[in-house]
């Protein structure tokens, strides 16, 4: 159907049918880190493996690339990378509304970025 073919438009064929034959979801940490990921990839910047929202900021600003949504809420969702992998580690408070916001914030942002047209 229609989502199915946007969804590969999006994300490449491989990962649309992961997404689509696990229903696996991303909470907003995960959402914002593949956004960041692909203005990187799009730039063709190489980085290290990491989960750190900060760190991939600091990396699109070295490439003269200004980032859409404060650092602040990176700051507030980053430790979650952690909380959900480690058991024991606890995130900051951050509310589903503010998560929501930055996600779809990054997301557009991404899309514009690398050229995907809704």
């Amino acid at each position: 159907g229609y989502g199915a073919g946007y969804m590969a438009r999006i994300v490449g064929q491989k990962k649309a049918r992961e997404l689509w034959f696990l229903c696996r979801q991303y909470n907003a940490q995960q959402a914002l880190e593949k956004g960041l990921k692909a203005v990187l990839v799009a730039q063709g910047v190489v980085f290290a493996r990491t989960h750190d929202l900060l760190n991939l900021a600091d990396q699109l600003t070295a490439c003269a690339i200004e980032i859409p949504v404060a650092r602040d809420i990176l700051a507030r969702l980053g430790p979650y990378a952690v909380e959900f992998r480690y058991l024991g580690v606890r995130a900051p408070e951050v509310s589903p509304a503010a998560a929501a916001e930055a996600m779809d914030v990054v997301l557009a942002w991404a899309h514009v970025s690398v050229g995907v047209a809704d």
